[in-house]
């Protein structure tokens, strides 16, 4: 005789008894029957969530551990504006975006220019008649670890003044 049973994934699959009548240690519920395997793989599944929810815990754990590296920027101007990140942790140095910014007589700033760091720093911005005040910036950048993320921190540059004189 073949019985439905419910499989873990919610589907209903067939048993097949050698004597035509349900096994002795089945039950019936909600019209399909239920046995000891599959209340067994119920529970393997069951498990199986809760340690990954255990290990997706962990994950979450280690990666609110941030550790952070400091970064610093430079800014120089002759004929373009050049300069570079430096850092303790190389992953820290590359790729960097940084932003060059001409300060306004108000206060504000305004962007002139981006340019994103080499394997060595270096980030060079091209600009023609530069006069006034200027000043770069890098954002944070965020890498995962072994254990911990890693933030390499932000930075300004030291505000510099551009004459016509300097691109001499």
């Amino acid at each position: 005789m073949l019985l439905r049973t419910s499989r873990p994934s919610g589907r209903a699959h067939r048993v097949r008894t050698a004597c035509g009548s349900p096994p002795d240690h089945a039950r019936s519920h909600q019209g399909v029957l239920v046995t000891k395997r599959t209340t067994m793989a119920r529970a393997l599944t069951a498990t199986a969530v809760a340690g990954a929810m255990l290990l997706g815990g962990g994950e979450l754990a280690s990666a609110t551990h941030v550790k952070k590296v400091s970064s610093t920027l430079s800014i120089h101007y002759r004929h373009e504006f050049y300069g570079d990140v430096s850092s303790v942790k190389r992953k820290c140095v590359r790729g960097r975006n940084v932003r060059l910014y001409k300060l306004q007589r108000d206060g504000d700033r305004r962007l002139v220019g981006r340019d994103r760091t080499g394997r060595s720093g270096n980030w060079r911005i091209p600009k023609d008649n530069p006069k006034g005040r200027y000043t770069a910036e890098i954002g944070p950048k965020f890498y995962q670890g072994y254990a911990h993320t890693i933030k390499c921190q932000g930075d300004r540059s030291p505000i510099i003044k551009v004459r016509p004189s300097d691109d001499e």
